[in-house]
This record gives structure tokens, C-alpha cells and sequence, in this order.
């Protein structure tokens, strides 16, 4: 319908301009504080969510009263849903997009749906139609084979999902991560304070869990849901597996502090919960007699709490790269990313350095310090020039840097 005509139905009607990021972002956070009703939660833009709640309604007491709860929420902050429940995720979202009609159960609403819930293109919607096929339950009385070869394998596969006879997976927005830790409230807190010792406890419970499964977390992610049904995420990252809830709280801590838009509680969080989606393998350790363990432990903590306050792209490592370009031989890597370095292996005090003879093509001499050890060259003279290549990802014919001149240097 054209504005002007909506317009002179509506007099009053409010006009905004349409702002699909805007859209997208505000999705995405509906999608968090959906969070607390399970884990699986996917995104059908523009303007759908699509929730596994597979034994998460227990916890409200029934499917019914998990989307009552919902509906509740999500009316508060002035939104209007359409909510469908179905077997798999392609049925309940064409149930939540083109039922029309109510039923006695599941099974029958999907087969009173319209073909266009299979979402074909359209000239294969309109031989469905002229075909006398305009129901899934009309197209599901009819063979597959017969779907497949006269209207394509798009229609039988689209037809499978929905009945259920085909997987429909879920993409979800975030992975269910190995180790979680949540607590609920009756009585929502409205204190960030009191909100963030409960959040030392659950750091102190997934510890547990770690020290069981001999892991240590590397990424933390604590998310704090308010009652009027928003969600607010921080996480942490860590350069190496730990399990020190001291650490871990520390860097929380220095999180907060940084926050443009400070942890606001609203009318307060009735539900918090903390992830550890990335895990890696933390052993027993034996503490160095000289201390170098204890040093390098403090400068892997400097290097988290720095990367926790200045984010992960202002502190950078470099590490050698394996090129013959000046310009590219090191790397400035992410550090909390980057290996640690590796350490110089000094010669023992008193091994006799050997020298090698040059050749007599190349008047360079070589040294090593020991016939075990790598060679060490060094070059005292050289003769002539030599024509620098260029980087091994240009093609074997390309030109030499600097418009194709020839780079020469002495020895």
C-alpha cells in the first residue's frame, strides 16, 4: 500500500524510516534474553527467533507456561509475536508465518498449512496450485518420487523437513558451551554489587567442574538477565588455561570498570549465568627452583589485564615470520593469540666454539658451538650483486619490487 493512501486510512499513523541494522542489532538482543530459556536459540531475520526448547519447560512449568512467560516479556518492551510450537524447527516456523486456522494438535495444523509455508520459489508455488495441490496435507498424501520428478527435488526435500521425516537442524546464535554455571532469583537483585559476588560463586563452580575434567577455560562469558526481559553479556579471555577464580574475577572486575555503558540492573536481574566456551588441556605444574615459572606467570596475568582493558587488538606480540622481506619479517599478533617465544638456548660455559671453512665461491666464515648444534653463519666478506626476489605469493615471472629495478647489496 502506498504511504499516501495509509495515510488518508490513518490519519495518526507514525512514520518512521526503516533502519535494517538498527532492526538486526535489536533482533540480536532479543535473542540474548532469550537465552534464559534455553541455550539453542537461532535467528530467522528479519524478524524471527526460532527456540529449541526441547526439555527446557520443565523449568516453568510446562511448554504453555514457558511461552506465556515469553509473550509476557517480550510485551513489556512493546513487541507483538506470533508464537507457534512444532515438531521440528521448519514446522514451528511455518506455523508461526502462515497458519491461519486453529487445529486439534500439531500434526494436523502443519497439514492445513498453504504450500506456500514450504517457501519454493514462486513458479514452483503456482504449479503446486494449478495443480490442485494446495495444502502440505495434499501434498503429503501423494508419493515423493511422483513430488520429485514433477515439481522438483526442492519441493520433496522442503516437504520432508517439514513433516519431520528429514532432519531440520538449528543453526543457534551461540554454541552451547562445554561448562556453564547459572543461578536463578525469586526476588530479582538489584544491585550490580550483589550481583557480581553471585557471579564469584558461579566462577567458583565452574573451577570445580574444570578440576574434574583436567581443563582449564581460556574465554568466560558472564550474561546477566534482567526481569523486564533484556540481557547484557561481558566476557574475559585469558592467554593460557586457568582455573584461578581469583584471576578470572580480577579480570571481570577491570571489564566493568571499562564499560562505556555501565552494568545496569534496571528493575533487577532474576537470572544469571556464567559460560566457558573454549577449554583447553591444564595439568598439574612443578614451580621452577630459580622462579622462572613464577615470572612468566606474571607476565601472562600483565598481558590478560591489559588486553582486558585496552581490548585484544591494542596489545600485540611480534613474532618472527619466515620470509626474506625486511619489511614482513615479523608479525604483530593479537598476544593473548600469539605463541610465547621461544627461549634462546645459550652454550655451556666452556664448550669450544668450532669454526667452519669457507668456500671459495663465497668467502664467508661459519661458526657453531657444538657439531650437535644448528650452524650459526656469519658472513665476514662477500663479493658482488644479487638480484632480491620477490614474495613467494606473486607469481615465479612477476617483477622485483620498486618497478622492476634490480636491488643490490653489498657484502
Amino acid at each position: 500500500m502506498p504511504l499516501a493512501d495509509a495515510r488518508a486510512r490513518v490519519p495518526g499513523l507514525l512514520v518512521v524510516q526503516h533502519d535494517p541494522v538498527a532492526d538486526a542489532a535489536w533482533l540480536d538482543r532479543l535473542a540474548l534474553g532469550c537465552n534464559r530459556y534455553t541455550p539453542l536459540v537461532a535467528i530467522d531475520a528479519p524478524d524471527g527467533l526460532i527456540l529449541d526448547i526441547a526439555g527446557a519447560g520443565h523449568l516453568l512449568g510446562g511448554e504453555a507456561a514457558l511461552i506465556d512467560d515469553l509473550e509476557a516479556r517480550l510485551a513489556r518492551l512493546g513487541m507483538t509475536v506470533r508464537p507457534a510450537l512444532g515438531p521440528t524447527a521448519d514446522a514451528a516456523r511455518a506455523l508461526a508465518r502462515y497458519q491461519t486456522r486453529p487445529a486439534p494438535d500439531e500434526a494436523q495444523a502443519v497439514r492445513r498449512l498453504p504450500v506456500a509455508a514450504l517457501e519454493l520459489d514462486p513458479e514452483a508455488t503456482t504449479a503446486l496450485v494449478r495443480a490442485g495441490l494446495k495444502t502440505i496435507g495434499d501434498l503429503a498424501s501423494r508419493p515423493m518420487a511422483n513430488i520429485a520428478a514433477r515439481f522438483g527435488a526442492d519441493a520433496a526435500n522442503a516437504l520432508r523437513r517439514i513433516l519431520g521425516d528429514a532432519p531440520s537442524p538449528l543453526d543457534p546464535r551461540i554454541a552451547p558451551p562445554p561448562v556453564t554455571a547459572e543461578r536463578r532469583f525469586a526476588e530479582p537483585l538489584g544491585s550490580t554489587a550483589h550481583a557480581t559476588k553471585v557471579l564469584a560463586e558461579l566462577v567458583g563452580e565452574a573451577m570445580v567442574e574444570l578440576g574434574e575434567r583436567g581443563k582449564g577455560g581460556r574465554h568466560f562469558r558472564a550474561t546477566f538477565f534482567r526481569s523486564d526481559g533484556l540481557a547484557r553479556s561481558i566476557a574475559i579471555e585469558t592467554g593460557h588455561p586457568t582455573r584461578d577464580t581469583a584471576l578470572v574475577m580480577r579480570l571481570f572486575a577491570e571489564r566493568m570498570d571499562g564499560l562505556a555503558d555501565p552494568l545496569d540492573p534496571g528493575f533487577g536481574f532474576d537470572m544469571i549465568r556464567l559460560a566457558v566456551p573454549r577449554l583447553e588441556a591444564l595439568g598439574a605444574t612443578q614451580l621452577k627452583l630459580e622462579g622462572g615459572a613464577v615470572r612468566d606467570a606474571k607476565m601472562d596475568e600483565l598481558v590478560d589485564r591489559m588486553t582486558t582493558r585496552l581490548g585484544r587488538g591494542r596489545v600485540r606480540r611480534l613474532i618472527a615470520a619466515d620470509t626474506h622481506i625486511p619489511e614482513q619479517a615479523q608479525l604483530a599478533l593479537p598476544a593473548i593469540d600469539a605463541p610465547p617465544p621461544e627461549p634462546w638456548q645459550a652454550p655451556e660455559p666452556g664448550e669450544p666454539l668450532q669454526r667452519v671453512p669457507s668456500t671459495s665461491s663465497t668467502r664467508r666464515s661459519r661458526s657453531r658451538w657444538s657439531p650437535k648444534s644448528p650452524t650459526v653463519r656469519r658472513t665476514s666478506s662477500a663479493g658482488g650483486g644479487r638480484r632480491m626476489r620477490c614474495a613467494a605469493t606473486k607469481a615465479p615471472n612477476a617483477s622485483p619490487p620498486n618497478g622492476g629495478a634490480a636491488a643490490t647489496m653489498a657484502g
